[in-house]
């Protein structure tokens, strides 16, 4: 009798301490009076995390947005190489009063200045002469694209190209330097097509100068052309 009460104490110990060892092994959160991170909790922290990023993204998109849309300002002048998009109205006829919006993009391709555009003026014309004291002559071309417009009116490129100083002033041509073709401008155009072009000005020795290139009568884009 006393050998069996021992198995049975044997026993009873042995399936009290396993019991203990599988509550101890559970799955289920041990509420210690501490907060614990449950599966549901981390899919909210996960979706907070996306909202956040989302809407940071967002943020810095819209700023990307603003930058681009500033660009051709005088305060934001576009680089040479970098295109530009614009809009302009134009119409059938002389008499036509119904406008066609038409949708281009335009970019600076390359400059000369100082005296590799004046031997260059020289070398296509021998009747150039120096710019006025002062002032130095540029050589820039322009390439211009159109995206959209009407199929069966073209777009006439007028090269209205001035120059402003950094100073704020316009520099007026009152002399102009002759290129031997391959000019800027005067061309019509159909959605899909491209024209590129030279135009030679002069502007102040040394000044970062702008050019700006005239869309209408109250509207210019700006191209820096100091690299």
């Amino acid at each position: 009798m006393k050998l069996r009460r021992l198995i049975l104490l044997v026993l009873s110990l042995f399936l009290l301490f396993g019991l203990a060892a599988c509550d101890g092994e559970s799955g289920d959160p041990i509420d210690d009076g501490e907060n614990i991170a449950t599966p549901d909790d981390n899919e909210k922290s996960s979706d907070s995390e996306s909202s956040d990023q989302v809407e940071n993204g967002s943020e810095d998109s819209n700023l990307d947005e603003e930058n681009t849309s500033d660009i051709g300002k005088r305060s934001n002048p576009v680089p040479i190489g970098e295109w530009v998009e614009f809009q302009d109205s134009y119409y059938e006829s002389i008499e036509s009063m119904d406008a066609i919006d038409g949708k281009f993009r335009l970019r600076l391709t390359d400059i000369e200045r100082g005296d590799a555009a004046l031997d260059q003026l020289m070398e296509e014309n021998q009747f150039n002469e120096p710019a006025p004291e002062g002032n130095e002559w540029v050589i820039a071309e322009f390439e211009i694209e159109m995206i959209d417009g009407d199929e069966d009116v073209p777009y006439t490129v007028v090269p209205f190209i001035n120059v402003m100083a950094s100073t704020g002033n316009e520099i007026t041509q009152d002399e102009y330097g002759t290129l031997d073709g391959n000019e800027f401008g005067y061309v019509d155009l159909f959605p899909g097509g491209s024209h590129s072009g030279r135009v030679s000005k002069y502007v102040p020795i040394d000044d970062e100068s702008l050019l700006v290139y005239e869309i209408g009568f109250d509207t210019g884009i700006y191209f820096s052309f100091t690299e």
